[in-house]
């Protein structure tokens, strides 16, 4: 299985997420069975970090990229 990007709310703005970027997201993680593992919104505070730094799985850095501000997207990482 490959990376899985589905779109659920176009993002704005003429700014696109690239390697190099500082970005601070929002996210939800969910096994397959949908059993939630990790939630930056539970927590109330939103996980800042640099693209191409290591220091998320490289899944999720492949899949933000090309990201707009406001978007919303569902990564589904092998």
């Amino acid at each position: 299985m490959n990376l899985q990007i589905e779109t659920l709310q176009e993002g704005s703005g003429e700014a696109i997420v690239q390697s190099g970027d500082a970005i601070t997201v929002d996210y939800t993680g969910t096994l397959e069975d949908g059993t939630k593992f990790d939630s930056s919104l539970d927590r109330g505070e939103p996980y800042t970090f640099t693209i191409g730094q290591g220091a998320v799985i490289p899944g999720w850095e492949q899949g933000l990229l090309g990201m707009k501000v406001g978007e919303k997207r569902k990564l589904t990482v092998p």
